[in-house]
């Protein structure tokens, strides 16, 4: 999704990204609670990811601030690239 706000629509990344962000919390949440409660949920690993989650996105956003939108591009575009070969690989 961010590479057609940015790209398509013309908005910059950052807020592009937190766009995306913003509407997957709508999907994350009506996902997890139906595994909640299908009671596929651990809730030791629930809340050492929410912790870990609140941190990361705390510290993504102060380096996010700091980068120019160029390097922030240049980043997102390597890690998008290794996703997608890490894909490629795996249904090999």
């Amino acid at each position: 999704m961010v590479p057609i706000l940015n790209l398509g629509v013309g908005l910059p990344l950052h807020i592009a990204v937190a766009t995306s962000k913003f509407i997957i919390v709508f999907t994350a949440l009506f996902g997890a609670a139906t595994h909640l409660r299908l009671g596929h949920v651990i809730p030791e690993y629930l809340a050492l990811l929410g912790v870990g989650t609140v941190v990361g996105a705390q510290i993504g956003a102060r380096i996010a601030r700091r980068l120019k939108p160029s390097w922030l591009r240049k980043i997102f575009s390597i890690v998008l690239t290794l996703m997608g070969l890490r894909m490629v690989l795996r249904a090999l």
